[in-house]
């Protein structure tokens, strides 16, 4: 279906990184192999799931609904995961990360914002003027 009748399919150079015709000796003289040492991460760039815009504190979080209870479980992937007893309908569980939030961090409810991501599991959040941080948060 992919290739025409008697036409060679395309291979691959495992362990070269190229990917070739079957009919072709090797890659042309303009192409080269792609070499991973220029696609290296910039480590000067911190990367984490807060920061802090005067005294408002915004979290990238990771939600993870329907669990056994609530809980703060630590950074997973430059984002805060919190796992939460509310199933994902009708904002149930967008209200109790809110809750546990305002709680943890020593604020009324109306302090947390709601940022982005209402309705999925990656979300951004303001927390306004936090009295108690926790561990892996630090003060401007």
């Amino acid at each position: 279906m992919g290739t025409r009748r008697g036409a060679p399919a395309p291979s691959i150079e495992y362990g070269s990184g190229r990917i070739r015709d079957a009919g072709a000796s090797r890659l042309a003289p303009t192409q080269s192999a792609w070499e991973p040492e220029k696609f290296t991460h910039n480590k000067k760039i911190p990367m984490s799931f807060y920061h802090w815009q005067d005294q408002d504190l915004y979290l990238s979080l990771h939600i993870q609904p329907r669990s056994s209870r609530n809980e703060i479980v630590g950074e997973h992937n430059q984002r805060l995961k919190i796992k939460i007893t509310a199933p994902p309908v009708d904002g149930q569980a967008n209200a109790e990360i809110i809750k546990l939030l305002a709680k943890t961090f020593g604020v009324s409810k109306s302090s947390v914002s709601l940022i982005s991501g209402e309705t999925g599991r990656e979300k951004r959040v303001c927390v306004h003027a936090p009295k108690n941080l926790i561990e892996g948060i630090q003060q401007p």
